[in-house]
């Protein structure tokens, strides 16, 4: 897949020598170059943590974090807009994160600096026209956004892919009918599906997954599977496509309770049997965001107002099985990690689109 290329910048003084043939030998006691430190980046906004989850006020920021759980800079704060509140991250270039960005006036994606230097809007307009939920990437570099009636794609200078006059999966027959009120997370299949969590207003059927075709919804054949919660009581909250080929899928239920994450393994069209991960009410509740950290490990936010929390676990594919790692949380709570919509994993090594300026 071309759409991604690593950017790279040579001094003038190191190019001028390579182009005279110069050639450098790198002296035996210099030290190697550091690895540069896995960036955490975390969004404190309105989210969905499940039915009847109560969370703590948004501190409505974006943040930065190291991969130690270290605060290293405040990027943005949209406590001075109001109606602004930061619902989802993605990496974009070496110097930009993008921001999904909700509020009835004026929903958005913004570029931010990673330096925390200044943002912008890059694109707003046709399809943000409903609760915006989440943002994630497709297989080749698109933009897939879940908005509540529907799952909206556009490219990444933000021009709208439709389904004739409809978003990209919009109102969803055969096995993913119906599925219009709360979806609220997309992911990418191994193979480019996409992937939508559904929730429903009441314990329902309507709680599940959806697998769509890579090229949209047009038809009632483009729903290639749908994977029903593991009781109608159970509300997803969040999607995870770990690079092991397993889906997590974490659901909330302050009735019951219910908070809990499964594991699944993907296939080109159809979900396999899903395994209980994790359920322990001491460590997650009002699951809001999943991400995978470089080693595969990964990190989980509690959005419930007694947590406001990010755990990590280790996984292992051949069992199903979470485990978490320590007896503390990994990130210290503060005002940044409270009701957290989303968390951004930024790896050594990145790579970026083509088109990132």
């Amino acid at each position: 897949m071309d759409f991604f290329s690593y950017k790279h910048a040579l001094p003038k003084a190191l190019l001028a020598m390579a182009l005279l043939g110069v050639a450098c030998e790198k002296k035996k006691d210099e030290p190697a170059p550091a690895t540069p430190p896995t960036e955490v980046y975390i969004s404190s906004g309105t989210t969905y943590a499940g039915l009847g989850v109560t969370m703590a006020a948004p501190a409505q920021t974006i943040a930065r974090y190291d991969g130690n759980g270290n605060l290293v800079a405040l990027l943005r704060d949209y406590t001075s807009s109001p109606g602004d509140t930061p619902v989802s991250l993605l990496d974009y270039d070496d110097r930009h994160i993008l921001a999904l960005v909700e509020n009835t006036a004026s929903r958005r994606v913004e570029l931010i600096r990673k330096d925390g230097g200044g943002y912008s809007t890059l694109f707003t307009g046709a399809g943000l026209s409903a609760v915006l939920r989440n943002m994630r990437y497709d297989d080749g570099g698109a933009l897939l956004i879940a908005r509540s009636s529907a799952t909206e794609k556009y490219t990444p200078n933000g021009i709208r892919v439709t389904m004739g006059a409809s978003a990209f999966v919009n109102n969803p027959a055969g096995d993913c009918a119906t599925s219009t009120s709360n979806m609220n997370s997309v992911a990418t299949g191994p193979d480019g599906q996409v992937l939508i969590s559904h929730a429903f207003t009441a314990a329902s059927a309507n709680n599940r997954v959806l697998m769509i075709a890579r090229t949209g919804y047009s038809t009632p054949a483009d729903c290639l599977a749908a994977l029903a919660a593991p009781s109608t009581a159970h509300f997803p909250t969040a999607l995870l496509m770990h690079s092991s080929g397993h889906l997590l899928v974490a659901y909330a239920n302050n009735t019951g309770p219910i908070h809990e994450i499964y594991s699944v393994p993907v296939n080109s069209a159809s979900f396999g049997t899903p395994v209980k991960a994790f359920a322990d009410l001491s460590v997650l509740q009002g699951i809001s965001s999943i991400a995978e950290l470089p080693d595969g490990d990964i990190l989980v936010a509690s959005a419930a107002t007694t947590f406001n929390s990010i755990e990590r676990f280790s996984f292992n594919p051949d069992t199903g099985v979470l485990t978490r790692k320590g007896t503390r949380s990994a990130f210290t709570p503060g005002v940044f990690t409270r009701s957290i919509s989303d968390l951004l994993v930024v790896a050594p090594g990145a790579v970026y689109p083509d088109s990132a300026p």
